[in-house]
């Protein structure tokens, strides 16, 4: 009998299904298609890494945002109490009120002019930070006497101090122990010698009779023919005509203090009491822009439990070293976001600044050497008529209308 050819047999046997065709080679297993395919029980637990989030756009700057209201001497400016001093008037033919003249010059102004360009190039900014009391000068206490502004200051500045260093600044510490006994004056002239841009002195709140006072709330030296805050006299005071070395930082210390104290704020979430001025001795004789914190109330048990926390110091350390950055690197503007520690060098990163301005005036904080005392900027607009119709668009566009040459506006 012939045999059947073996390619004849086995195609047969594949037709009547009695075969099974010979094992494909190993591989990966075809798709099925999206209406067939099965989810999987649960994740592989390896795979190729995803890509990168792309980086987020970075922040602009908003307009600033100025709230007056007639009769008040208190302005918001960016959502931070500032006190003026002249109520606000609703002048005529004007449908919101306006600050008085002396309040737009040294107050808002150097707020709604400041400048987005860092003040110091080339160098570290140089900051003296003054841990207030010390030695002999306890300072304030706690109703329960446990707890010491001076111990409190000196731990508050010791945290700013390591912030600013790791982020390359030179920092000139007034004490740095709790034995220290100084003047005030001394204080000052330690931060002339030691040549610093800007003099930040902390301290920390009392009020025995009422445990209700609570909050943050900045100073600075009071500009020529301004009163203090908490002057309530009639008449001007012989101090207000004084010619004291501290009027000539008002510029610079106007932008330190509403710094630090919006940053303060968003830090703590503490109460906010306001930038306020005063003529505090160390404030009178500093000769670079200054100002002086107060990081709550000892008298109040809700601030007291709050600086007694290691959260709490650490939160108010951030806030001045992010309000410190603010005004060293011309970072002020609102909705820019805060600087964070570690950022390194003395100039910010180019997606943290906003664009400058076409032609901006040269810098009115430091000018010259570090040697030069600082003084406060001629203004540009005075002869420029085009300079001086922008600059007053810039502030009614702000909600602080500007008129120039009324009388119920001059001082």
């Amino acid at each position: 009998m012939r045999r059947a050819p073996l390619p004849f047999l086995c195609a047969a046997l594949l037709v009547a299904g009695c075969a099974t065709p010979p094992p494909a080679e190993e591989g990966p297993e075809e798709a099925l298609p999206p209406a067939e395919a099965e989810a999987p029980e649960k994740a592989p637990e390896e795979g190729p890494a995803e890509e990168p989030a792309a980086p987020p756009p970075a922040a602009e700057p908003r307009p600033w945002v100025v709230k007056l209201d007639h009769g008040h001497a208190l302005a918001i400016v960016d959502g931070v109490r500032v006190y003026l001093d002249a109520p606000a008037k609703q002048a005529r033919r004007a449908k919101e009120p306006a600050a008085s003249w002396l309040d737009r010059k040294a107050t808002l102004g150097p707020l709604l002019d400041a400048r987005s360009k860092p003040l110091v190039r080339g160098r570290p900014f140089r900051i003296c930070l003054d841990p207030g009391h010390g030695g002999s000068d306890p300072g304030a206490r706690s109703g329960d006497g446990r707890t010491v502004e001076a111990a409190l200051t000196l731990d508050v500045a010791d945290r700013v101090r390591r912030l600013l260093e790791a982020d390359g600044f030179e920092v000139v510490p007034t004490r740095r122990d709790g034995a220290t006994d100084q003047t005030l004056e001394e204080r000052a002239a330690k931060a002339r010698r030691g040549k610093a841009d800007a003099f930040v002195s902390i301290h920390f709140n009392t009020n025995p009779g009422s445990a209700s006072a609570r909050g943050l709330e900045t100073y600075v030296f009071p500009a020529r023919g301004m009163e203090s805050t908490s002057y309530s006299g009639r008449r001007p005071s012989p101090e207000s005509s004084v010619a004291w070395r501290g009027l000539a930082g008002n510029e610079g210390s106007v932008q330190l203090g509403f710094c630090i104290q919006r940053r303060l704020l968003a830090a703590t979430k503490l109460p906010d009491r306001g930038l306020r001025r005063a003529r505090f001795v160390v404030l009178r004789e500093a000769s670079q822009p200054a100002a002086l914190v107060e990081c709550g109330f000892l008298s109040s048990p809700a601030d007291l439990a709050f600086v007694r926390s290691e959260a709490g110091r650490d939160a108010l350390a951030r806030g001045l070293y992010e309000g410190i950055c603010d005004f060293a690197f011309g970072t002020m503007a609102p909705g820019l976001p805060a600087r964070r520690p570690g950022g390194g060098g003395a100039n910010p990163a180019p997606a943290a600044r906003p664009t400058p301005d076409p032609d901006p005036p040269p810098l009115s904080i430091v000018q010259g050497s570090r040697e030069e005392p600082y003084a406060p900027p001629v203004p540009e607009d005075a002869a420029d008529p085009a300079r001086r119709a922008a600059r007053e668009a810039a502030l009614r566009a702000a909600g602080v209308p500007n008129a120039p040459g009324r009388k119920e506006d001059k001082p």
